[in-house]
């Protein structure tokens, strides 16, 4: 018996055409099976992988725009591209999952294991996903989405996981008792430790906060800020109407020789004071608080400037001539730095940021490389012993001032650091005979933040609200694409084979309909429009919980 269908396709290389496609039912093997369409398009479907595979890596690989894509494709319908960029999605996600596994588990049961970074990322109001990362390798093995980070939803990612590639050798994680949980519970022996970075951080904060809030606070009730800014704009506009020579200023600082006019010069050099104020994030190193104290790297610099303007006015001829403008600005600055509160302040910030720069060289997690943010901070197993004594000195050295200090702020500080460090002891460092260095899920949160960045070019928007609610997982695996090591495994060395093993995957990976259904936003908590919609709902709703309330207790 004989059928005989028709139906138009479309691919990217051979353009747009009719197919006929004969249906035999024979108990032989077909010799024309190799020639099928199925090799070109998915079963029922209208456009081909080589199509599918050129949008997708188009828009979720080099993140570019859905609608500048569409510009090469004028014959596809825009609605159809969003839904090409979707099957993109779920047939890769598929061939990962079918084919990755088995040839990772090889690669990796040859080195000796690997280790494993886990961590999750969220936008506000959104659902979390939550990774499996090759720390040594680069590759995310897995990702999933789940509706909030508790152990309860991480435990069955983990298994599922180990199941397909194998127990890993040990698992970094971030400070979260979730994640502790939950590798103890997955995982069973399975070491884990964590995160140096976090650790840093986490300590950090707490030292920082009493004194960073006093400090702010009092900045806020002097108002020195808004008056500086009051100050400048003033200065701004007299300069733009008085300033004659722009750049004499600049060509002073260069040239000795230089003249400026003696009528804008005072003010000139006002605004430059102002302007240098302004750079205090220039003394940081892009790391963020609390590795980068802002308000402390600000006060240090009115400090500064205030020894500046006042050793300029104590010469007789300089204050003759300066405008008053200019020693009010002396005034303002000194009238901050001796009030007594500031005073109290900035040294009890100061020394909270001793003891955290002691911790930080302990640890040797000093800013480094252009991405100190990403920077994964790997030591060799001879630096790892070292650091491993140094912190517990460290420990030790707290544990003692935290009951010998002379005063109860000095013995706060070496309180948090010492109970940090005491919480975390038995998770902080690998074991000795451990080969992979890595401490840090810097890493995987690099890899978060390149696949975020992608979002926004992709889409134009810098909140990634609306992304993060119907984005499914598999969009974060799409990265492995830059990973030599992965096109080798998965795609046989060639990026231009993806078609080809997305349609072999095809063959297997199910009903994409049911996929795409399953695709929903999770929104904790929330029900669907339909329900509360409904002239019965508020009725409804009472006598459902009322019911579930007669049932007997569990």
């Amino acid at each position: 018996m004989r059928k005989t269908t028709r139906r138009h396709v479309m691919t990217l290389e051979l353009g747009r055409f009719e197919a006929w496609q004969v249906h035999r039912t024979t108990t032989r093997a077909d010799p024309q099976d190799g020639s099928s369409l199925i090799h070109l398009v998915p079963k029922g479907g209208t456009y081909g992988y080589d199509l599918i595979a050129h949008v997708g890596c188009e828009t979720f690989l080099r993140g570019r725009s859905l609608t500048s894509v569409a510009t090469e494709l004028p014959e596809i319908p825009f609605s159809s591209l969003h839904d090409i960029q979707q099957k993109f999605l779920f047939y890769f996600g598929h061939l990962h999952r079918r084919r990755a596994p088995a040839l990772l588990a090889e690669w990796f049961q040859r080195r000796g294991g690997v280790t494993w970074l886990i961590d999750g990322t969220i936008e506000p109001g959104t659902p979390m996903y939550f990774g499996v990362y090759a720390a040594e390798d680069h590759l995310l093995l897995d990702a999933y989405r789940i509706p909030t980070e508790n152990a309860e939803a991480m435990v069955p990612c983990l298994k599922q996981t180990a199941a397909r590639l194998g127990m890993p050798r040990r698992v970094l994680h971030d400070l979260s008792e979730a994640m502790a949980t939950a590798c103890e519970q997955a995982l069973g022996n399975v070491p884990h430790t964590v995160c140096h970075f976090h650790l840093a951080r986490d300590i950090g904060e707490d030292l920082y906060a009493a004194p960073h809030a006093r400090l702010r606070d009092r900045l806020r009730q002097l108002k020195l800020q808004l008056r500086l800014k009051e100050q400048r704009k003033g200065q701004t506009e007299w300069l733009r109407e008085h300033l004659e020579a722009p750049g004499a200023l600049a060509d002073a600082l260069g040239d000795p020789h230089a003249a400026m006019s003696e009528a804008t010069a005072g003010h000139e050099v006002l605004v430059a004071y102002h302007q240098w104020l302004l750079d205090y994030p220039a003394d940081g190193h892009r790391q963020g608080f609390p590795f980068d104290p802002y308000l402390l790297y600000f006060h240090r610099r009115v400090a500064r400037a205030s020894a500046s303007v006042d050793a300029l006015l104590e010469n007789d001829r300089v204050a003759a001539r300066a405008p008053q403008v200019l020693k009010n600005f002396a005034r303002m600055l000194r009238d901050y730095l001796c009030d007594a509160k500031v005073v109290e302040a900035s040294r009890d910030y100061e020394a909270a940021f001793a003891l955290f720069e002691r911790l930080r060289t302990a640890l040797r997690m000093a800013a480094q490389g252009d991405s100190p943010l990403h920077d994964r901070y790997l030591l060799d197993r001879s630096e790892a012993a070292g650091v491993q004594q140094s912190v517990e000195a460290l420990r030790d050295e707290c544990r003692q001032r935290c009951e010998d200090a002379s005063d109860e702020a000095s013995r706060q500080r070496h309180r948090i650091v010492y109970e940090h460090l005491e919480r975390y002891w038995d998770h902080l460092f690998a074991s000795p005979d451990d080969a992979c260095r890595e401490r840090t899920t810097n890493g995987l949160e690099g890899w978060w933040s390149v696949s975020k960045r992608r979002c926004r070019q992709r889409n134009g928007r810098k909140k990634l609200t609306r992304e993060f609610r119907s984005l499914p997982a598999e969009f974060l695996l799409v990265a492995n694409l830059e990973n030599p090591a992965y096109v080798e495994a998965v795609l046989d060395g060639n990026l231009s084979r993806l078609a080809e093993k997305l349609a072999a995957a095809g063959r297997t990976a199910g009903s994409w309909t049911q996929w795409r259904l399953a695709q929903h936003p999770l929104n904790q908590g929330r029900l669907p429009q339909r329900l509360i919609r409904d002239d019965d709902f508020l009725t409804t709703l009472a006598m459902a919980y009322d019911d579930q309330c007669q049932q007997p207790a569990a």
